[in-house]
């Protein structure tokens, strides 16, 4: 395995952070940060050209923030954007022609979420990037960029094609506010940003690249505990806590044991619970429904737990890397009550227009399995109508006791089928 000059051997990169799969949830990889020693990311590149704020129009997908980016002057392709990626992730290796990427360090591993083997990928020292629909256009120069030597499918659990993932150097550039609602990314220049809302102000640190901060929670028996939160913005999920029975932090009795999600390295699975609330500040979100992960999944190893965008998304969020600050004004969302899968379906999108839902699991007892959906039909219709894999998963989780008609595909042959949502957490 090749390495940077100055750098030690080594087999696997630290594991810093990952992007997920999770059931609401999209990627998560692990990268070292020590990787970068000759190609830090840009800090304080100053304000988009000619504007004090550059306003950024973005689609959000099953939670996940998607930007139009541009490599060395290539067309833009859809990334996820990700408060906790340390460095950009190109997942396509298709696309390093086109982005006229020059690439070295072949074969290194990347650490993954998951049970499985690490990835491996190939590193472009510098490139140019931008952020740009229109005339919006926020630049980072020099910018150490990944690439995926196998695509790892990013859109068959999105949905739509998701080209990679940009995160940490966007953030410790300049202020973004992300305007879920509107969805719209306002970027800010760092020195002249002043902040006249009346939001909660919640104190973050960087720890690796990656914001965290504390919340609190109340646990199912009623204990409060205060944790160490990593903010992540690329897990769509709401909160994942991270058992430590040395700290008594670990799935209480009755939590309902399910899959959590798909790292890049493979399955993660844990159990969920419904919280009594969580606070961050002075703000409070009851009946939270958490997951509670094993250590070894990979999933925020420098942290307590995981706050992701099932919980960001109900709020406009300004990230203040420079103040060392997190800002949230709560919006019509706020209070929506929190909810995940209710059908026991795992569901994935294929076709080379993503729309062919296939059922990847069928979880032992739940609804769908109680009615003899298999894994491997596809599903044709659902709630009377074709859907993408987003339409799909909201209509799955919609409220206790829904019955939905659905027709499955099996090997040619088409069955009716009625499945009866059940909420167990």
């Amino acid at each position: 395995m090749e390495r940077l000059a100055g750098e030690p051997p080594r087999q696997i990169l630290d594991a810093m952070h990952c992007f997920t799969f999770s059931q609401t949830s999209l990627i998560r990889v692990v990268l070292a940060l020590s990787l970068l020693t000759a190609v830090s990311p840009v800090a304080g590149a100053g304000s988009p050209a000619g504007a004090r704020a550059t306003v950024v129009p973005f689609e959000l997908v099953r939670h996940k923030i998607l930007l139009p980016v541009s490599v060395n002057g290539s067309p833009a392709y859809d990334f996820v954007l990700d408060t906790g990626s340390p460095v950009m992730l190109v997942a396509d290796p298709e696309l390093a022609a086109p982005m006229r990427l020059d690439l070295e360090n072949h074969n290194m591993m990347l650490n993954g979420a998951g049970k499985g083997r690490p990835p491996e990928a190939s590193m472009a020292r510098t490139a140019t990037v931008a952020i740009e629909t229109g005339a919006a256009r926020v630049e980072l120069p020099d910018q150490p960029i990944f690439v995926l030597s196998e695509d790892p499918g990013f859109g068959n659990y999105l949905g739509v094609e998701g080209y990679g993932i940009i995160g940490r150097s966007l953030f410790e550039s300049y202020v973004v506010e992300i305007d879920f609602e509107r969805r719209r990314l306002v970027v800010h220049d760092q020195e002249s940003y002043v902040y006249r809302g009346s939001g909660e102000v919640v104190p973050i640190r960087i720890v690796g690249g990656h914001p965290h901060c504390d919340g609190t929670v109340v646990l199912p028996g009623g204990e409060r505990r205060t944790l160490d939160l990593v903010v992540d913005s690329g897990a769509g999920s709401a909160l994942t806590l991270i058992e430590n029975p040395r700290e008594g932090l670990a799935a209480p009795t009755g939590a309902v044991a399910r899959r959590i999600g798909r790292g890049l390295n493979g399955e993660i699975r844990g159990a969920f619970v419904r919280l009594g609330r969580l606070e961050l500040g002075s703000l409070e979100l009851p009946g939270v429904v958490a997951a509670f992960a094993p250590r070894r999944s990979g999933i925020a190893p420098n942290a307590q737990a995981n706050l992701g965008a099932e919980i960001l998304r109900r709020f406009r969020v300004i990230f203040d890397y420079s103040r060392r600050r997190m800002i949230l004004e709560p919006s019509n969302t706020f209070a929506e009550p929190f909810d995940i899968d209710m059908s026991g379906l795992v569901l994935r999108a294929e076709g080379l227009e993503l729309d062919q839902l296939i059922i990847e699991q069928v979880r032992e007892g739940s609804p769908a399995a109680l009615v003899g959906i298999e894994a491997g039909d596809r599903l044709v219709t659902l709630d009377g109508r074709q859907m993408n894999l987003e339409e799909a998963v909201e209509t799955l989780r919609q409220r206790d006791g829904y019955r939905i008609p659905l027709t499955v595909d099996r090997a040619g042959k088409l069955l009716e089928k009625q499945l009866t949502l059940k909420r167990d957490i």
